[in-house]
């Protein structure tokens, strides 16, 4: 019974949604990609055209609104 009791235990727990880690996630990014870029001296537009992605899109990855594709953060890390 104690057992049962465990594992019913763990059903009360709140789970966490999976777009909510991967809001997380992005923003996450996004702050460490900021940081990047300023360290490294670049505007939007300089790492924009450097990585060849639109300076719009750099944007909404700093403010967590997008996480990169794979080929798009080969692309940044290149760049940066």
């Amino acid at each position: 019974m104690a057992t049962a009791k465990k594992q019913d235990a763990g059903r009360d727990r709140p789970r966490m949604d999976g777009r909510l880690r991967d809001q997380e996630v992005a923003e996450r990014f996004g702050r460490n990609l900021l940081k990047a870029r300023r360290r490294a001296g670049f505007s939007q537009e300089e790492l924009g055209k450097l990585a060849s992605l639109h300076r719009t899109h750099i944007g909404y990855m700093e403010m967590g609104r997008r996480l990169p594709r794979v080929d798009n953060l080969a692309k940044l890390t290149s760049a940066l």
